[in-house]
């Protein structure tokens, strides 16, 4: 069964991919993942900045962070506080990431960083280390948001994520199957 995660398309817009053309990718083991089933743990934030407005260099000083990461960081903290009341997670978790499009010229891969870092200051998880693997993708433009969910990886039950782009093709968003264990499948 397929479940709607981090859809960026409405249902009349999202254009199922065939296999063969979608990205459908299998995560199986790592060496510090849960052995039961929690999570997933899904968050919305506001869009972070792109990592080319995260930093800048200032003589004598070196990379420093910018006003706008600064800005963003703190705002975005408290938002993260109000949905996560628990320690950090320690295990290997698997991270699904949807980010409101901008501009069509922007790529999404630069504001996952920036994300990432929040989870760590903001106590979600231990080290982003602990992310096995990423899916990221374009949602639609909207509110200027960001939502992220967290999968903790449970050895022995692969998680299949299948991307399926809206009809523009520049947006889309991730599918995650319910987890099933290996014995079930056969």
């Amino acid at each position: 069964m397929i479940r709607r995660v981090l859809s960026s398309a409405p249902a009349a817009e999202r254009q199922s991919l065939s296999l063969s053309r979608a990205t459908a990718v299998s995560f199986l083991k790592s060496d510090q993942a849960v052995t039961d089933e929690h999570g997933p743990y899904i968050f919305t934030l506001p869009m972070p900045p792109s990592v080319n407005k995260m930093f800048r260099n200032v003589r004598g000083r070196g990379r420093v962070k910018t006003n706008i990461y600064v800005d963003w960081t703190g705002h975005a903290g408290w938002v993260l506080k109000r949905q996560w009341h628990s320690e950090p997670l320690t295990t290997r978790c698997l991270a699904v990431v949807s980010v409101e499009r901008s501009s069509l010229a922007a790529d999404v891969d630069n504001r996952v960083k920036a994300i990432f870092d929040l989870l760590v200051s903001g106590r979600v998880i231990r080290d982003d280390s602990l992310i096995t693997a990423f899916a990221a993708a374009w949602a639609p433009p909207g509110s200027r948001l960001a939502r992220i969910q967290l999968i903790p990886i449970v050895v022995g039950t692969p998680t299949t994520i299948t991307f399926h782009a809206a009809s523009s093709g520049s947006t889309g968003g991730w599918f995650v199957s319910d987890p099933q264990s290996l014995e079930e499948q056969f």
